[in-house]
């Protein structure tokens, strides 16, 4: 079978996970500035405003259709006197936090070309775009809330934090993924888009309520995902290569001790294409 996991086919391990959610990211266009001079902060308790008094600035601003109301302190709390911090015995001295400011701008666009424009101003130290503020990319599939292994919250350290890891990526279209099992539905909505190759057929497990295991456990490796149907897949973008383990079960006959059977026909079927 490790033949089999190198040529990009993996075995989907049976753990039940479901869940449901809202996909949330929040984003927005600022400028975070470091002014030598032209901007002040107010040092009224609580006012997080700033006083925009350079005339070079100002003009910008006005350019890109802003104002002083959407100038204020990166840092507003920062005591300017303190620039010192102490780190293993030594001091050391930082920037002053007091004169770095976040502009808002509408968007993207108006905010590089604020930038470009602030970097050209002598007042201006630096100029670049803020970060981005994304939350947990949360699917909206139904079945989210009894996912606990992606997602629990009961014991937040028992699951993959599979949210914190779609953030950086939600699969990969180039991967296969095999169910070696007793089949998959391939009508299922979450799976139809998803199967190439493999059987045409599938089998209920007679357990307390009547489940296609191979159907399931093809829906937690890789389910159609974000799509308000069913639950997610670990992989939102993996292919699905659906095999029937009882096409290849041992028998007990004269024939088993002469041929080829059980995983033995599974690999060869993969590695003598």
């Amino acid at each position: 079978m490790n033949v089999l996991l190198r040529k990009t086919l993996g075995l989907a391990v049976s753990f039940s996970f479901f869940f449901s959610g809202s996909l949330k990211a929040q984003q927005y266009s600022q400028a975070l500035v470091y002014f030598k001079s032209g901007v002040t902060r107010n040092l009224t308790p609580g006012d997080t405003s700033a006083n925009v008094t350079g005339a070079d600035i100002t003009a910008v601003l006005t350019q890109y259709g802003l104002t002083s109301a959407n100038v204020y302190p990166a840092f507003p709390t920062f005591i300017e006197a303190d620039t010192l911090v102490v780190s293993g015995g030594d001091s050391i001295r930082q920037m002053d936090k007091a004169k770095v400011f976040a502009i808002t701008t509408p968007d993207t666009t108006v905010n590089n070309s604020l930038i470009a424009s602030l970097k050209a101003l002598p007042e201006v130290v630096y100029a670049e775009v803020n970060g981005v503020d994304t939350l947990d990319l949360v699917p909206n599939d139904p079945g989210f809330t009894q996912q606990w292994g992606l997602n629990n919250t009961t014991n937040p350290g028992d699951d993959i934090h599979a949210e914190n890891a779609w953030n950086i990526t939600t699969g990969n279209a180039n991967s296969i993924i095999a169910i070696i099992d007793h089949g998959v539905d391939r009508t299922h909505p979450d799976l139809s888009a998803k199967i190439v190759g493999g059987d045409n057929t599938y089998s209920i497990v007679n357990l307390t309520v009547p489940i296609s295991h191979g159907t399931l456990i093809a829906g937690i490796a890789a389910a159609s995902t974000n799509n308000a149907t069913g639950i997610a897949g670990v992989d939102w973008q993996a292919k699905i290569i659906p095999e029937d383990w009882t096409d290849y079960h041992d028998c007990f006959c004269l024939q088993y001790l002469f041929s080829q059977h059980g995983d033995n026909l599974i690999y060869k079927r993969y590695t003598m294409r």
